[in-house]
């Protein structure tokens, strides 16, 4: 049975979450390309394809569940990185 869910939530204008979305399982292609994101970007210095890259990640990980319009609008930019985090953590436990 799989443990913790990745989740990512969504806010309108007055920061009020509007939609989550979550993901129980992580696929293992899912899994090798965070690996990879949470090595190669600088969270602190995100560039615009670093931003390009996570989003499509969240967009497949979420599988149907959000649109590129919808991050662009509604996602916070901590949440959108968390999710990366979240992948990684769950993997290594």
């Amino acid at each position: 049975m799989p443990g913790t869910v990745v989740q990512l939530k969504l806010y309108d204008k007055n920061d009020e979450a509007i939609k989550t979305c979550e993901r129980p399982i992580i696929p293992w292609g899912i899994l090798k390309r965070a690996v990879k994101l949470s090595r190669e970007i600088d969270q602190e210095n995100l560039s615009e394809k670093d931003v390009d890259l996570i989003a499509a990640l969240v967009i497949e990980i979420f599988d149907g569940q959000v649109t590129l319009d919808e991050l662009d609008k509604f996602a916070d930019v901590s949440d959108m990185i968390a999710v990366i985090n979240m992948i990684v953590t769950k993997a290594s436990r």
